[in-house]
């Protein structure tokens, strides 16, 4: 009986706990919305004169996070938002300038040059860009020197050194705990595992990071040269002796216009007031980028919240764009992953609506699951036999990532883009050696058949296993191959080979192989397939987002109930988190007995 009571006591305890966070999630999203019809009215425009506060030290993502959207506010904003925000500031009357700050910045390079192509044609509008920080290194600076004027802290750091890469190897580790890497893999340049299986770089891997590395240093230094006026010689100098270090010797050598502190540049440049004059007032004409995004934004924010695969309407000529942004691997899409389902969904919603005219695939991603890639690229393949497919590629578009890209027609890239990697390599560890050395531990083995336990990590590999293992990489290959062949239409297989080996490339080296066709941004792939479709001047351009089951919903709510101060550790919560929290899939291959090839 004691039993019964606790079951029908925990019962109650789950319906209990799960009611409190559907109302804890129907009060958050009421709150939304009300936030969203009830911006007050002193915030509903933007005064004359303002300034929009750019503070690039924060994640960009490609693509709204919608489960964040709907259970965390508005969400972050997206590239493209940043882009088409400084587009139309650079047409309101009511923004005076940009201030733009940046340290260390977390973006990779092709993110910059997209924004710092934006922030160039702003300035056309002869609208000032003031840029500030207390620290340049070469990310924050290759941005900043965009601006009209760049201050720096008079005490401020300035560092300017070069370019470098210092990877970390863990075999000496595995040594010591005695674990073992097994590796299959095709491309002598495919370095992914190296970490794993050496204790330094090898030549191959070398010889690539250095035709990368130098390929961005290109970019940068005639970049700044043009924006600047310093010669590129100067700017290569300087890094070869480390000439400029501190905020003095910035600005001698002419990297900054002046010494600043940041409340100087808000009195004297954008509130331009003695401080005795400066009101509270004053202070709403520094915007930040969402709330400029939301006010000027004509769709209101509960069609952001709402928006899905499943109500997204193309009621005029539309370009369509799927974003993969993460680690692709097999099913639906978490945290830091792009699954294939989920990628699928939004290829048939653009297949089959007849207002989408066209598709831009826009990839950044370093690979994941040969698979995973593969059901992708199928169904774009699909799709380009009925519509157009291009793709425009972010920071990376390698392996995985470039597998799915090779499905487009045409494959816009920035110069400084990783690309490539065309290459496969499988890896599992086996952990025999330490767990029972070390720990004690030791292990049986019972089994139907001799390979239903391939791929333990707790038994040495037959060599028939080791034989199939690296059957199955070559054979994953050889498709990946004839993939880029197809799509890129080269002679040969020889011919894709030579360039493959898992050997990554810049933007520019991979123009040259023929691995993409156009340098651009994502606005210029746009306006590519636009003028090939002869789409008339108001089309629309829409991604598509993800939609996102029940599950995703619970775990929002269970997020929101931290908030609210309940215990999430209880029995009730734990329960529902066992049951919907998605499941880890057996494509995570490197811990599972059973791995997944991956071309990351």
């Amino acid at each position: 009986m004691g039993f019964i009571k606790y079951i029908f006591a925990t019962v109650i305890g789950v319906v209990a706990g799960f009611i409190t966070c559907v109302l804890i999630g129907i009060g958050v999203v009421t709150y939304l919305i009300s936030s969203a019809e009830g911006i007050s009215s002193s915030d509903k425009e933007i005064k004359s004169n303002s300034f929009i506060v750019l503070d690039f030290n924060v994640e960009i993502p490609e693509t709204k996070d919608e489960f964040s959207v709907f259970f965390g506010g508005l969400g972050s904003l997206t590239l493209n938002d940043y882009v088409e925000m400084i587009k139309s500031a650079k047409k309101d009357k009511s923004i005076t300038g940009l201030y733009l700050k940046s340290s260390s910045l977390p973006h990779g390079w092709s993110t910059l040059k997209t924004l710092r192509a934006a922030l160039d044609d702003f300035k056309k509008s002869k609208k000032p860009i003031y840029a500030y920080s207390d620290y340049y290194d070469e990310k924050s600076y290759y941005l900043a020197s965009v601006a009209t004027q760049v201050f720096l802290h008079p005490q401020g750091e300035f560092s300017w050194d070069g370019l470098g890469a210092n990877p970390t190897f863990y075999q000496g580790v595995f040594e010591k705990i005695g674990v073992k890497p097994i590796v299959f893999r095709v491309g002598k340049f495919k370095s992914a595992i190296e970490p794993y299986t050496q204790k330094k770089m090898s030549e191959a891997n070398k010889q690539q990071t250095n035709l990368l590395i130098d390929d961005i240093w290109q970019e940068i230094i005639s970049s700044i040269s043009v924006s600047r006026e310093i010669s590129e010689e100067s700017l290569n100098e300087i890094s070869e002796t480390l000439q400029v270090r501190s905020a003095d010797e910035a600005l001698e050598s002419k990297f900054v216009d002046e010494l600043k502190i940041e409340s100087d540049i808000f009195e004297t440049l954008i509130l331009k007031k003695d401080v005795d004059k400066i009101v509270k007032e004053d202070f709403k004409k520094l915007i930040t980028p969402d709330k400029y995004v939301a006010i000027r934004n004509e769709a209101d924010f509960k069609g952001q919240i709402f928006s899905s695969t499943k109500d997204i309407d193309f009621k005029k000529p539309t370009i369509a764009t799927i974003t993969i942004d993460g680690v692709i691997m097999p099913g639906t899409s978490s945290e830091g992953t792009v699954g294939s389902e989920d990628v699928v969904k939004k290829i048939l919603k653009a297949k089959y609506s007849k207002n989408v005219k066209g598709v831009i695939v826009r990839v950044n991603s370093p690979g994941g699951s040969a698979l995973a890639s593969d059901v992708i690229w199928t169904e774009l393949k699909k799709l380009r036999e009925v519509k157009p497919v291009y793709a425009s590629f972010g920071d990376v578009a390698a392996s995985g990532g470039y597998y799915i890209g090779v499905a487009a027609e045409k494959i816009f890239a920035h110069e400084n883009t990783i690309t490539g990697s065309i290459g496969v390599y499988s890896l599992l560890f086996n952990i025999e050696k330490g767990a029972t050395e070390k720990l004690g531990f030791t292990f049986d083995r019972v089994v139907t058949h001799p390979f239903a336990d391939r791929g333990s990590a707790v038994r040495p590999m037959t060599s028939q296993e080791s034989t199939y293992f690296q059957e199955d990489t070559n054979r994953i290959y050889q498709r990946f191959i004839e993939v880029v062949q197809l799509g890129r239409e080269f002679d040969t297989f020889e011919n894709v080979d030579d360039i493959a080996q898992g050997r990554v490339w810049s933007g520019v080296q991979a123009k040259e192989v023929g691995l993409i066709d156009e340098f651009g941004s994502l606005e210029d792939t746009v306006a590519s397939l636009a003028a090939q479709l002869k789409l008339p001047k108001d089309f629309d351009v829409k991604e598509i987002p993800t939609d996102y089951e029940f599950e995703y919903i619970l775990r929002g709510l269970m997020s929101w109930s931290k908030i609210a101060g309940l215990d999430i550790t209880s029995p009730e919560l734990a329960y529902l988190k066992t049951i919907f929290e998605p499941k880890f899939k057996l494509s995570e291959g490197v811990w599972s007995l059973s791995p997944t090839l991956i071309i990351e």
